[in-house]
C-alpha cells in the first residue's frame, strides 16, 4: 500500500514478494502527511483504509484490495489535540481493530 497527496496504490503480495499490481485504487482521499492507516476494522481479515485528521475519522472497507464500502466519517470531535496520536489496534481480542489515541505531550 502506498498513498501520497490523497492517492492510493495496492500491490498484493505472495509469498513475500509483489504478486499482482492492482495500481491506483482511490484517489482525492485523505491528503494530509501521514494521516492514512489500514487495519481491519470489520473483522474479514482484509485491511481497510482508515483517515485519521484533526479529530475526524473516516473508513472506506476493502476487498481484494480495492475500495468495496465508503462509510464516511464514523468519528468526529475524538482524538484531535495537538499531541494526540491516532492507532488502530485490537484492545479486546474480538479480531477487530479499534480506534486508540495516546497523548504524547508527556
Amino acid at each position: 500500500l502506498c498513498d501520497e497527496g490523497g492517492r492510493h496504490w495496492v500491490i498484493l503480495m505472495q509469498k513475500g514478494r509483489p504478486w499482482q499490481n492492482l495500481g491506483e485504487v482511490k484517489s482525492g482521499w485523505c491528503a494530509a502527511k501521514g494521516a492514512t492507516s489500514y487495519a481491519d476494522v470489520n473483522g474479514d481479515g482484509t485491511a481497510d483504509m482508515l483517515c485519521d485528521r484533526g479529530g475526524t475519522h473516516w473508513t472506506i472497507l476493502m476487498k481484494d484490495g480495492v475500495p468495496d464500502e465508503d462509510l464516511g466519517v464514523v468519528k468526529d470531535g475524538w482524538c484531535g489535540g495537538a499531541d494526540d496520536v491516532v492507532s488502530h489496534h485490537d484492545m479486546n481480542g474480538d479480531g477487530i481493530a479499534d480506534l486508540v489515541c495516546d497523548n504524547n505531550s508527556g
